[in-house]
């Protein structure tokens, strides 16, 4: 059976590194070769400029991303790896789906609008509920493996007994309470970067992730089926 390749459009460095070192590797072993680019920062060739939205029309620059991949590599399919905190205003469906209080709800309808706007059956939206580092939240004992010393590790204990039995993906996403912060407030010296993401994402357990965030879970199976 020839492998099937797919392109991940991610918001930055960091979830490009999650995607590398994590999500890669697993999806080889359902025959499926993927590759993520930060679609929120290429410039009109598709190189790579540093991660992040840009202030000012961030889906446009997204839309072009995405819409670029697909007309590049017709034989891939393209998902994409977005936070839903600090989403862009401008985003499809965005005034629609604030209204909704159901977090589910709110992402579902989201990734639906995108989906509309995109119009094509090789694009499968995803957006994570509600921020990348709610994945190290499923699965804390993995900022082990680049936070270790004994004050961490303490740290790290306390954070996995303070969000064991919770759901990862529906943490509150205000300005000091979202995942990030969480952690920042935990472990002194965490920050959103790429180095510590990949040693991190090694880490990071797969199968504990999808027990935990129902969301990642359904993006994953279908991801899945791409290689079938």
């Amino acid at each position: 059976m020839s492998r099937k390749h797919l392109r991940f459009a991610v918001e930055g460095k960091c979830e490009l590194a999650f995607v590398t070192e994590t999500l890669k590797p697993y999806l080889l072993r359902h025959n499926i070769d993927s590759i993520a680019t930060c679609v929120s920062s290429c410039d009109d060739s598709g190189n790579e400029k540093l991660g992040g939205f840009p202030k000012e029309d961030a889906y446009i620059n997204i839309k072009e991303g995405i819409n670029r991949f697909l007309i590049q590599y017709p034989e891939l399919c393209v998902t994409t790896m977005f936070d839903l905190y600090a989403l862009p205003c401008d985003f499809p469906g965005y005034k629609e789906a604030m209204w909704k209080k159901d977090k589910y709800d709110m992402v579902n309808y989201l990734e639906n609008a995108l989906a509309l706007d995109i119009n094509s059956p090789r694009f499968i939206p995803y957006i994570q509920l509600h921020e990348l580092e709610a994945l190290i939240l499923a699965d804390p004992h993995s900022l082990s493996s680049h936070y270790r010393e004994a004050a961490h590790l303490s740290a790290i204990n306390e954070l996995a007994e303070m969000v064991a039995g919770g759901n990862p993906e529906l943490v509150n996403d205000g300005p000091d309470t979202c995942p990030s912060k969480r952690i920042m407030s935990m472990i002194k010296g965490f920050r959103r970067k790429a180095p510590a993401w990949q040693v991190i994402a090694k880490k990071i357990r797969i199968e504990v992730i999808r027990e935990k965030c129902r969301h990642f879970d359904e993006w994953l199976t279908v991801l899945e089926s791409l290689g079938r």
